[in-house]
């Protein structure tokens, strides 16, 4: 083609159409406020689930704090069933703490009851002794006591509950 002053503006022409509109500067801009959306997003959901995780394990933690204050009822619950007493002699109540409001224990059957405090949901769990996969009835217990741990209203999510009572 001759270098004309028509060929010429033609050219130009046609470079500055096929590249109107559309520029690698203008696109990267909003390829990088897109990335940087995407990834505030992502940081808020991530940390939106974990404040979620982390709420139900203070709640499972706050309640298990019964099951650790309920082991001298469990052991006295086994020496009172071994020698034929009743299962709540010699308890006392405890003193309630920031998580658990009482544990009690069941004159006639030897069940734990665990009551935890609005800070641990209110959750209630129940301990109970067993032997041969029966309940303890009120006599003297040949065997071993094993103990099967419940929560009696069954409405409390699974993931509040420590593992050994779901």
């Amino acid at each position: 083609m001759n270098k004309t002053p028509e060929n010429e503006n033609l050219n130009n022409g046609m470079q500055n159409a096929s590249t109107k509109g559309f520029s690698f500067k203008g696109f990267a801009k909003g390829v990088a406020k897109g990335l940087i959306f995407f990834f505030c997003i992502f940081i808020v959901g991530y940390f939106f689930y974990a404040w979620i995780m982390y709420s139900d394990y203070t709640v499972r933690t706050r309640i298990s704090e019964g099951l650790v204050l309920a082991a001298s009822a469990k052991n006295l619950v086994v020496d009172n069933a071994v020698n034929g007493y009743p299962y709540d002699q010699g308890w006392s109540a405890i003193t309630p703490t920031n998580n658990i409001a009482s544990i009690e224990i069941a004159r006639a059957t030897g069940v734990i009851t665990i009551v935890g405090t609005k800070r641990a949901d209110n959750i209630v769990l129940l301990l109970t002794p067993m032997v041969d996969e029966t309940p303890l009835s009120g006599q003297k217990i040949e065997g071993r006591i094993y103990w099967v741990c419940s929560e009696p209203t069954g409405k409390v999510p699974p993931h509040d509950i420590p593992p050994e009572c779901r």
